[in-house]
């Protein structure tokens, strides 16, 4: 994969990406593979912000059976099989314990008929996983004896047993966005870090340009394309700046996640699940606040996520000196389009 601004700056193309995190990336996988000719920008490094502070876990959509929606649990489920069968080398399979309790909704009753709804929508969960080995079990409900035994650091006071999900979990989540970046290229989109996006080149209302400055040397200038796709995740305050003449205001809902590295935890080897979090209000079956969860990862464990409303900049977070933090977009997807009439 080169930096080939020169072809940037020379041809126009289909597509033009604003935007080098995960999203950004698997759309001009995507796009390649639709033989669109995708050109893509990224202000830093590619995967290096929000891609970079996250739990490393491919959700399969358990937890929006609080929501009662199913539509987006199947969407989970399809989209973690899709990336299990793309990089069997960096997903496995995690078991994760959410401990029961004495109560309507946090008890095994209830436990066992969230698995089996789960188990019931992810039927399809292993489609086209050749290897054995990363299939995902169906959930069950173990004992408080096995629990204790799976995790021995767990404080069992009032705790009954536990209920046992599988999910995805990423080995190295840079690697794997890296692998998006590296197919993209392979498949003849044009890619290049360290240049921001300066200000869309109109006339009338169709966008014909968008006017760019490479970083490292300071130099601008246009990238044409028939359409562009702005997938600036926290960074999406900053498109109307990118039209030229005065824009009206627009601030985009974030919310800050924190991930803690630790060198133990309550399990060694398996997820763990436990509520303390914020009351989710949205959700229409309460069982107290959002659940924080422990991962093992790298030979360390990963505590995540803190998710509360932010209202700073998009680069505050990210450039607080934590590596496994982040901020992202809450109240819309990270995707903006801007068709060529506006």
């Amino acid at each position: 994969m080169q930096r080939d601004l020169h072809r940037l700056a020379n041809e126009s193309f289909d597509l033009c990406i604003l935007g080098g995190g995960i999203n950004g990336l698997a759309t001009a996988l995507d796009a390649t593979r639709r033989d669109l000719k995708v050109a893509l920008v990224e202000m830093g490094d590619f995967g290096g912000e929000t891609s970079a502070g996250s739990l490393k876990i491919l959700h399969g959509g358990l937890r929006y059976l609080q929501h009662l929606d199913f539509s987006r649990m199947t969407e989970s489920v399809r989209e973690r099989n899709a990336l299990m069968r793309m990089a069997p080398h960096l997903v496995d399979p995690l078991g994760f314990l959410v401990p029961t309790t004495p109560g309507l909704m946090t008890g095994k009753l209830a436990m066992r008929a969230a698995l089996t709804v789960n188990d019931v929508v992810s039927w399809k969960r292993n489609r086209g996983i050749s290897d054995p080995k990363l299939h995902l079990p169906a959930g069950r409900i173990i004992s408080a004896e096995e629990l204790k035994k799976r995790a021995p650091g767990l404080p069992m006071q009032g705790v009954t047993g536990a209920a046992l999900f599988y999910d995805a979990h990423m080995r190295n989540s840079d690697r794997f966005t890296l692998a998006f970046a590296l197919s993209a290229a392979a498949g003849g989109a044009t890619l290049a870090n360290r240049v921001r996006g300066v200000e869309f080149v109109l006339s009338g209302s169709k966008i014909e340009a968008l006017k760019v400055r490479d970083e490292e040397s300071g130099n601008e200038f246009e990238i044409r394309a028939e359409q562009f796709a702005a997938m600036t995740g926290p960074w999406r305050d900053l498109l109307p700046e990118l039209f030229p003449g005065k824009q009206p205001k627009r601030e985009v809902v974030k919310n800050a996640g924190v991930q803690l590295v630790t060198q133990r935890g309550v399990c060694a080897d398996t997820g763990l699940a436990v509520p303390g979090g914020e009351l989710d209000s949205e959700a229409h079956l309460q069982r107290g606040g959002r659940h924080y969860f422990s991962t093992p990862w790298q030979g360390s464990i990963l505590w995540g996520t803190q998710d509360k409303e932010y209202r700073g900049g998009a680069g505050g977070v990210a450039n607080s000196g934590s590596r496994y933090s982040g901020i992202y977009s809450r109240n819309q997807p990270g995707t903006a389009r801007f068709r060529s009439e506006t």
